[in-house]
């Protein structure tokens, strides 16, 4: 690993993880640059890609004496985030995604909204969320951020928590965050249940101050045998962050037990529909998915605790009982037909 940087101190940390971005990346960029707040540091870290980025993010710290670099071998975007997590010395830090874009005013309110309610973590929405005007939202206690804001976001697998539209006071220490696998599907909940983990005060702020732009290309819309152990991988920190979160044993493996059956739905929606050069490539996915470590006993523990309705468990047990041709033709009609009716209203 390679750094650029200089050696002054900013407010503020933000941090773009770069890889294969060339395309979008210009435009992030450009987006923390206009922010009408300046007391910041922008971290472009470069994970190894093999297109031009590294080339352009070189450019624009050339132009710009706010701009780190650090290039690196490819580890993934978790990995990629923590290098500049680990050298910052910015008393806040926050995120953007190479291909979406910060609206001007993003630090300067995050930051205000942050320190005038003592905050640990101040958050926004996204230009175009249905909660925007809406009263803001503070959760000043230990108990309120757990129930109220984290636990039917993150806790019990609802995984809405992400790392964007966020400013996190920088009180860690990163030399204590669990080493994982190379993950990019599920890095945000990895992420948030240790950044989340000890904080006090929360807040949000009900304005559409990051624009989070849809990618059809992205790894969540497309499915391939490496997810599988991405996810196996976010499975296992769930179920060793769980409990830190004061959560009673049978209590976090029946919230696990939910997430995985939830997630394995709908990889095998994914791999049913998502485009493939051969038919043989789609049954072999869906096989892998029905034969993942642990599915058996997963659905045996939701049965056991009368969890029945539990998302994705009833397909589940479906999907393990029929063959798998049969199978893609089913999931593919229902996707078809929930795509007419949405269409129709």
């Amino acid at each position: 690993m390679n750094c650029k940087m200089s050696s002054s101190s900013a407010t503020i940390a933000v941090i773009i993880p770069v890889y294969r971005g060339a395309k979008t990346l210009g435009a992030a960029i450009d987006s923390v640059l206009s922010q009408t707040y300046n007391d910041f540091e922008l971290w472009l870290v470069d994970d190894g890609s093999p297109d031009e980025s590294g080339a352009i993010i070189d450019n624009y710290a050339r132009q710009d004496a706010r701009i780190r670099v650090i290039h690196k071998t490819n580890e993934g975007c978790y990995h990629a985030r923590l290098s500049a997590l680990r050298v910052t010395k910015a008393p806040f830090f926050a995120f953007v995604d190479q291909d979406d874009v910060a609206e001007p005013t993003l630090l300067e309110e995050l930051l205000k909204f942050l320190q005038d309610n003592n905050l640990d973590v101040a958050q926004c929405d996204h230009a175009g969320a249905a909660e925007l005007g809406a009263p803001n939202e503070l959760y000043l206690s230990r108990s309120d951020v757990i129930n109220g804001f984290l636990y039917d976001s993150l806790l019990a697998g609802g995984d809405q928590v992400t790392m964007w539209g966020k400013l996190y006071r920088n009180q860690y220490d990163f030399s204590t965050f669990s080493a994982v696998e190379q993950v990019t599907a599920f890095e945000d909940m990895i992420y948030n249940l240790q950044l989340l983990c000890n904080v006090n005060r929360v807040g949000v702020l009900h304005k559409g101050l990051y624009r989070y732009i849809i990618n059809e290309g992205s790894s969540v819309r497309n499915f391939s045998l490496r997810r599988l152990a991405e996810f196996q991988e976010a499975y296992r920190i769930r179920k060793l962050w769980l409990p830190r979160y004061g959560i009673n044993e049978d209590a976090a493996a029946l919230l696990n037990a939910k997430w995985f059956v939830k997630n394995m739905q709908n990889a095998l929606i994914t791999a049913a529909t998502a485009p493939v050069s051969k038919l043989s490539c789609r049954y072999e996915n869906m096989a892998a998915i029905l034969s993942v470590d642990g599915l058996g006993d997963v659905l045996n523990m939701l049965n056991q605790n009368r969890e029945r309705l539990a998302r994705g468990r009833l397909l589940l047990e479906i999907a393990r009982r029929v063959p798998v041709p049969l199978l893609v033709v089913l999931l593919q009609s229902i996707t078809c037909l929930q795509r007419l009716l949405k269409f129709k209203r």
